[in-house]
């Protein structure tokens, strides 16, 4: 090998083409744009919608921008046909004299996103499942026998439930996680912020701090103004101090990650899904762009 005179600068490591790959490395298959949501689909996804209160009336906004999202119907409470805001809408049924399962039968729809209540899930979990649509319920707190139904449903079909949807949060549930793994003796405060009328403890905030193996009773809680949701979790070492924060700005954040979750979820296995499990494949495509080789 010949030797560098001395003084000489060091040659220029070698060019990337466009991709990243070093001449001679394997070809990569697996590119992030191959991840499911960025390919192109077959046909717009026929989405159900449970509850049309704000959050329900903006996924009908978001969806209406998009061309792979075909909201078909919205179930509320209430009969009439009038949206909250919604001149231009999808058909409106009520649980008062509708049939669920006449609903799916007559008016299929691949996945139901459910922005309702607590006992929004008895009108068309069964049928749901029957119809082998995928379920998203979105619902901040259900009922203590849901999780009993939540199961139940996985074996026919895809079964999501997040208390906080927000693409946002769940990527910081990651990123918590992971810091607290690589720095376990860390100290760990979790501070939740929303407006003055929300009484009890964020549900988000206690998912992270049993997550994080924090006390819930170790959650600080500010309730101010209109704020729409604010989380933060503080990791403090001797040296160094790693905040992670997220905000909510308006509605729109919980139906844009409901819509992710409902184009993710097509084509999975049945199963009980989690968000992090439809978020930690773009994750490794990060850390690993080239896993899959030719």
């Amino acid at each position: 090998m010949a030797q560098r005179p001395a003084g000489a600068p060091l040659p220029a490591p070698p060019r990337l083409p466009c991709g990243g790959r070093r001449p001679g490395a394997p070809r990569v298959i697996a590119r992030h744009d191959s991840l499911p949501h960025r390919r192109t689909p077959a046909h717009p996804l026929r989405v159900g919608l449970i509850g049309f209160g704000k959050t329900g009336g903006s996924l009908v906004r978001l969806a209406d921008q998009r061309d792979d999202i075909d909201v078909t119907w919205v179930v509320r409470r209430t009969a009439g046909a009038a949206g909250p805001g919604e001149a231009d809408h999808p058909p409106v049924f009520s649980t008062s004299n509708t049939c669920a399962r006449w609903l799916f039968a007559n008016h299929p729809v691949d996945a139901v996103i459910d922005f309702s209540s607590p006992t929004g899930l008895e009108f068309y979990g069964d049928a749901a499942a029957a119809a082998g649509a995928s379920i998203v319920n979105a619902v901040s707190a259900v009922e203590r026998d849901a999780h009993t139904r939540f199961r139940r449903w996985s074996s026919r079909t895809r079964v999501l439930w997040s208390p906080n949807i927000t693409l946002g949060i769940n990527v910081m549930m990651l990123l918590a996680q992971t810091l607290r793994a690589v720095d376990p003796c860390a100290d760990i405060e979790i501070v939740e912020e929303h407006f003055r009328g929300k009484r009890e403890t964020s549900g988000t905030a206690l998912r992270l701090a049993d997550s994080l193996g924090v006390a819930a009773e170790a959650v600080k809680s500010v309730r101010a103004g209109g704020i729409v949701g604010t989380h933060e979790v503080i990791f403090g070492s001797d040296h160094q101090t790693v905040r992670l924060r997220h905000e909510s700005i308006s509605r729109e954040a919980f139906a844009d990650g409901a819509l992710f979750a409902a184009r993710q979820l097509q084509g999975r296995p049945n199963g009980l899904y989690r968000m992090e499990d439809l978020l930690v494949p773009y994750v490794d495509a990060v850390r690993y762009p080239g896993a899959l080789t030719a």
